[in-house]
């Protein structure tokens, strides 16, 4: 199996490069692709000898995977758009403020729940329905110091994933 990849890495890469047009990525893929056929080789080795044209398989595999990559990129810049003026006008208003829990931090939460842990989304949940920070500390027995990190970093992967 090492074999194999050594032997057809480049022309992979080039596929890849190929599907998503930029050879960082593509990198990443071939990794990607890498890790899985080692760990398919591993589970199952019958599998593997089953193989008839390496090259053919590989190329199948990381093509696959270039088009998993480019998919996730268009819905995440699909879900970054619809909802990339609600995130910001919540996030420096109702988080800073305070305010009753409204559709657009519902939103926020929605979107939230796929990208933020259960701690930072139970910390946000908390801080729209108006909590002060020791007030969540104390329901969440957390440090204060802790409540502070968790909502700075979910606000930091909710900015990032709108920008």
């Amino acid at each position: 199996m090492t074999r194999w990849i050594k032997r057809w890495r480049t022309v992979m890469v080039s596929v890849a490069k190929e599907r998503v047009g930029d050879p960082d990525a593509a990198e990443d893929i071939v990794q990607e692709v890498m890790v899985k056929v080692l760990s398919i080789a591993r589970s199952s080795p019958k599998m593997v000898g089953r193989v008839r044209n390496s090259r053919a398989w590989l190329l199948r595999v990381t093509r696959n995977f270039a088009y998993d990559a480019v998919r996730t990129e268009a819905r995440q810049n699909r879900i970054r758009l619809e909802n990339k003026d609600d995130i910001r006008r919540v996030l420096s208003q109702e988080l800073d403020e305070g305010r009753e829990l409204s559709w657009k931090a519902r939103r926020v939460l929605d979107i939230g729940q796929r990208i933020l842990t259960p701690r930072q989304l139970a910390v946000i949940r908390l801080t729209l329905q108006g909590m002060e920070r020791a007030e969540i500390a104390s329901e969440l027995a957390l440090a204060p110091g802790t409540v502070r990190w968790h909502r700075r970093e979910a606000i930091r992967s909710l900015r990032k994933r709108v920008e």
